[in-house]
């Protein structure tokens, strides 16, 4: 069952591509969008906690969350709540109603701390209006466009945001973004490919960029089929990306 749900997601993320995708100027981003697993009394004091943090850097937060329980007990928001199993279809969807709300919002950025890949909160991901999402590395390539290695040890959604925070504070990007194409019907899994700076020419590949929280250094994941336009520039990670470098 669980293999047919995925599927089902694959099929479904197919159907939903991106076009644009934005590296994100910190300090111009005014909307954020944290999705989390809830604990199983809903109290949740860290990702409030998270918020609060973000909402005192003068953003305006949004944070939706899923518990593994039949019916979840939290206050149904506009800018938070949790989700239960009652509020999801069997293939694990969210229901029409939280998708609507979604549906209504625009985001700059989607931080998931979605840890152990839960599948209601990657229907959320997917269907979020948003310039750049943001979450732990997976095997999947496409559904976040920024991804952080977290060691076993540091499993946590607290690690995850610092790291992840840490970077995007780091990242100029100005003038810097993607045009996305459609999915490719190739599913191989990506290969870490060269990348290409100071270069403004239009090229027959995307890359999505990946970030290990220890080594500070710059992986790109390989997607045929989609094309980069503007400056290919991306800067301040401590690490300078040049045309015929391999990053390990």
């Amino acid at each position: 069952m669980e293999r047919f749900r995925e599927r089902v997601f694959r099929y479904i993320q197919k159907k939903h591509p991106r076009n644009e995708v934005f590296f994100p100027i910190y300090a111009e981003i005014k909307k954020v969008f944290i999705l989390f697993e809830s604990d199983i009394l809903e109290r949740n004091g860290q990702v409030k906690q998270l918020v609060r943090e973000l909402q005192a850097d003068g953003k305006n937060v949004t944070a939706w969350g899923y518990v593994d329980k039949k019916k979840a007990e939290s206050a149904i928001l506009r800018d938070y709540r949790v989700l239960g199993k009652q509020d999801t279809n069997f293939l694990g969807i969210p229901a029409e109603k939280h998708l609507r709300d979604l549906r209504m919002e625009r985001f700059d950025l989607v931080i998931s701390l979605n840890l152990n890949n839960i599948l209601p909160l990657r229907y959320l991901e997917l269907y979020a209006n948003a310039s750049f999402r943001t979450g732990i590395v997976t095997d999947e390539p496409y559904e976040n466009d920024f991804m952080v290695a977290v060691p076993d040890e540091e499993t946590n959604i607290v690690y995850l945001y610092d790291q992840i925070m840490l970077y995007l504070r780091k990242i100029n990007a100005a003038n810097t973004y993607h045009t996305m194409q459609a999915q490719p019907e190739n599913k191989k899994k990506p290969a870490r490919a060269q990348a290409a700076t100071n270069n403004t020419q239009p090229h027959r590949k995307m890359y999505r960029a990946r970030f290990s929280c220890h080594e500070k250094l710059w992986n790109f994941s390989e997607k045929n089929g989609t094309s980069l336009t503007s400056s290919q520039q991306l800067t301040s990670i401590n690490a300078t990306i040049t045309n015929g470098t391999h990053m390990a």
